[in-house]
């Protein structure tokens, strides 16, 4: 039977991020996802209209009837929604999921740059959800928000210190940089930093496929994506690579971005190599 991870995340109609993409991405990696909708939205690939967050007891209910059925084995958190949200999650993952790996995506805009949480809702994130998180999957302006700094070096020491193990900074929201850098951190400061050219396509769900590929692979290979046996695996930097180089994938013809990378490693048709991903 395929690892389970619980992916709790707000519902995209398009499919390119949110739960779907969560479910897709973690299916990519050998693991089947438990989906616990966090919220309803309004959106397309360029927005989000409007968020109609789950009554948070509905919230753990669902979560509750998951671990009555089924043995977890990590867990991957996206928008919540709300603050009762993050209170009700927070409770459960001081009980009935405390001894899991948490991979958290940060959700605090849009694709289309609108706030989607409000300060209460960052302050129950900085206090409830980040002293638990193993890995958390901020761009720099979230990364920024988060920290209330907008220096990147203050901005990481201040949420490891919060209790974060790591931290995963991307560089797709960066502007219109030929290069797209991303940055891994942990308690010993920078642990490793990659480089590719940008796209020129306009991205959807990133956040979400990243996040759960993390979540999942964190999984099947059984290590911290900070560790040397995870970098090691050969599908470990082959995944992971392809999925901060596309960073979310554009919904092009091909489909969304967790659709694109399950094809890609289905075939086996990406190759690991001197730090860049090879299309052979």
């Amino acid at each position: 039977m395929r690892p389970l991870i619980l992916c709790l995340g707000g519902h995209d109609p398009t499919g390119g991020a949110g739960i779907q993409a969560d479910a897709e991405a973690a299916a990519a990696a050998g693991c089947h996802a438990l989906t616990v909708v966090t919220a309803l939205t309004v959106q397309n690939s360029h927005d989000i209209a409007r968020i109609e967050p789950v009554p948070a007891g509905w919230i753990t209910a669902q979560a509750h009837c998951l671990l009555d059925d089924f043995a977890i084995s990590a867990i991957k958190i996206g928008l919540l929604g709300s603050t009762a949200a993050i209170d009700e999650v927070a409770a459960l993952l001081e009980t009935a999921l405390s001894r899991l790996p948490l991979v958290v995506d940060p959700i605090l805009r849009s694709g289309g740059g609108h706030l989607v949480t409000d300060r209460a809702y960052l302050d129950a994130l900085r206090q409830r959800l980040l002293p638990r998180a193993t890995c958390l999957t901020p761009n720099r302006e979230e990364l920024f928000q988060l920290a209330g700094v907008d220096d990147e070096a203050s901005a990481v020491g201040r949420l490891l210190d919060r209790g974060c193990e790591h931290l995963l900074v991307s560089g797709g929201h960066d502007g219109d940089t030929p290069w797209l850098e991303n940055r891994l951190y942990g308690r010993q400061g920078l642990i490793q930093r990659d480089r590719w050219p940008r796209l020129p396509h306009r991205f959807h769900g990133s956040g979400c496929t990243l996040a759960a590929l993390l979540c999942a692979q964190r999984e099947t290979v059984g290590a911290s994506p900070a560790t040397p046996q995870a970098r090691r695996v050969p599908h470990w930097p082959t995944l992971l690579l392809f999925a901060l180089l596309f960073v979310g994938l554009p919904l092009l013809a091909q489909g969304p971005a967790s659709q694109l990378v399950a094809d890609f490693y289905r075939a086996g048709s990406l190759v690991f190599g001197g730090g860049h991903v090879v299309l052979p």
